[in-house]
């Protein structure tokens, strides 16, 4: 029998192999939980890697009847004995005509829709050495779209690879997650954060029966996930809720207002509602009973979508935000002694360009933006007036941006008849991420670190993920977003959809994973050291903070890709023009 025969044989029998056990994948496991039994699914991986999934279980009563509105209440007994946590849950109530549902694992929506979803390695849970380090991930979505169900938020990948446990969730949103009354008690808004800290609860009394450390709890997220745990850094309420903590991409020290700027922004939704009069000035009973006679579907449908793109998203309740989040970083009030990770991307406001321009009833404008085959951007003082318009909403009301100054940072040495026809709206774009998304966040970093007493370590994406999805035009460089596409293992589940490179920077991103959870810095024992903000002494003995990034490119690792200071003077002069002051 020749050995070409034998070998043959062999890979044959290790195929069986392999197969009968995906065939018995899928068996059922049991959890018992404070709650009640839960039952779930252990799953093999296409790459043969075993782990445990729950999907749906409720953290809080359903917010329905007569808890719409209300802060959540947490569940004594699961209704359901054992209760199957089999099927993804649905998504909380919105109005998101940008997305695909084929982008969602389920895309039904329910009012009743407090759920989360667990993934953990296979774990002797009566050990409490083999418990394991524990990622609670925050979806975004700008308080008003978004689910756990978006399938690059799936937790199995990380869970195999850096063998840790993964928590996401969803929480309400849009109305049935920010609205506020000033006369009805029980309204008290920023109920999407209650939301989340009632999760966070959950994990605290019951990861440790799915194998988690709940010592060990780290809690990321994307976007308005990234802007909800900068949230929690500062709230009383959740601050000790976990260890340490990973920002991608926004921070919402500036989108928090005042109780009266929030109430009237209210007043004038409730108005389009029919349910106020211009002559009301406080949110009574009588509107709250209006808004409640109105079917879910209903109340989607009136709540203007576009207005919550150019408005302050959460306010000063007195309780989860005691003070304003600028006064509370100024005092130092906010989580101390931890670590934190922040990322921010290239190219983070490319995906907001058209839809901001499209708003301001500037669609042909924004049509220069489209995501494929826009329509060209040809002069310097064109793209100087577009910016102009597009970061107005984004500024605050004591100053208005100087676009020259502004232009003579960002736009240096750009020639439109020479260079590439893109780079002119991707500059743009690169400004409205900056003023947004990027210049908070590293702000938001670097007050921690000078307040003493918090790691702060910085990754910045400069790599083109050469394809097209949904929320990134063909045009831009890294995205909005394409660092938790990486980051979470998108392109390990999907090998086909990205190129070496990126599935490369997706494995390395996961390693950095691997040592957070567990030691509180990114660093590998073969790379090398890549520091978190430290301080040197001037000459007139102050203290100059340095601020070390580490780049991710299309190019593999080399001494390049340490930096520091990342946008260092962009940020100083576009913090005058965006951060919130009480006076306004």
């Amino acid at each position: 029998m020749s050995s070409i025969f034998l070998k043959k044989i062999f890979i044959f029998l290790l195929s069986i192999c392999f197969l009968l056990k995906l065939s018995s994948a899928n068996e059922a496991i049991q959890v018992t939980i404070e709650s009640g039994q839960i039952i779930g699914q252990r799953i093999y991986d296409e790459h043969g890697r075993l782990f445990d999934q729950f999907l749906g279980i409720p953290y809080a009563q359903p917010p329905i009847g007569h808890r719409r509105f209300h802060r959540p209440e947490p569940i004594e007994k699961l209704n359901q004995q054992p209760y199957e946590a089999l099927e993804w849950p649905p998504m909380c109530l919105q109005n998101n005509p940008w997305e695909k549902n084929s982008s969602y694992h389920n895309f039904n929506q329910n009012e009743d829709c407090l759920y989360l979803n667990v993934w953990s390695p296979k774990v002797d849970v009566n050990n409490e050495n083999e418990l394991r380090p524990v990622l609670v991930y925050i979806h975004g979505g700008g308080l008003i779209i978004g689910s756990s169900g978006y399938k690059h938020l799936e937790g199995r990948t990380v869970t195999t690879m850096a063998n840790v446990v993964v928590v996401s969730f969803n929480y309400r949103l849009s109305i049935f997650g920010l609205l506020y009354s000033d006369e009805v008690e029980h309204i008290k808004g920023n109920m999407a954060f209650w939301d989340q800290a009632l999760a966070l609860e959950w994990v605290q009394q019951n990861i440790r029966y799915f194998g988690g450390d709940p010592k060990q709890v780290t809690i990321a997220g994307c976007s308005a996930g990234a802007w909800s745990i900068s949230a929690h850094i500062l709230s009383p309420i959740t601050r000790n809720l976990y260890k340490n903590a990973i920002m991608l991409s926004g921070s919402i020290q500036n989108l928090v207002i005042s109780r009266e700027d929030f109430r009237d922004a209210w007043l004038n939704r409730i108005r389009a509602a029919g349910c106020a009069t211009d002559s009301d000035h406080s949110i009574s009973q009588k509107m709250i009973d209006c808004l409640n006679q109105m079917n879910e579907n209903e109340l989607v449908k009136v709540i203007d979508m576009d207005s919550f793109i150019f408005t302050d998203y959460a306010f000063v309740d007195g309780e989860f935000f005691p003070d304003h989040p600028n006064n509370m970083l100024r005092d130092g009030n906010h989580k101390k002694n931890f670590n934190l990770l922040i990322s921010t991307d290239k190219d983070e406001g490319s995906p907001f360009s058209l839809l901001f321009l499209t708003l301001l009833n500037r669609a042909e404008d924004g049509q220069k933006f489209a995501f494929i085959n826009p329509e060209p951007l040809d002069s310097l003082d064109e793209a100087k007036e577009i910016l102009a318009t597009v970061i107005k909403p984004l500024t605050s009301k004591k100053n208005n941006v100087p676009i020259d100054q502004l232009s003579k940072i960002y736009f240096n040495g750009l020639n439109p008849k020479t260079d590439h026809p893109d780079l002119l709206r991707e500059t743009v774009s690169v400004v409205l991420g900056d003023m947004w998304l990027t210049c908070p966040t590293i702000d938001f970093g670097h007050i921690l670190h000078r307040n003493g007493n918090v790691n702060v370590y910085q990754i910045y994406h400069t790599y083109k993920q050469m394809k097209t999805n949904e929320w990134c035009p063909k045009w831009s460089g890294t995205c909005h977003g394409d660092d938790e596409f990486t980051m979470l293992g998108d392109p390990i589940r999907h090998p086909s959809k990205y190129n070496q490179r990126i599935r490369d920077i997706s494995m390395e991103l996961i390693s950095f994973l691997h040592s957070f959870l567990r030691n509180g810095q990114p660093n590998q024992n073969e790379q090398p050291e890549w520091q978190s903000f430290f301080d040197v002494d001037d000459i007139d003995g102050s203290k100059i903070t340095v601020r070390p990034y580490y780049e991710l490119s299309n190019e593999y690792r080399t001494h390049e890709s340490y930096g520091i200071d990342l946008k260092q003077r962009e940020c100083q002069f576009l913090k005058q023009f965006y951060e919130y002051h009480d006076d306004e």
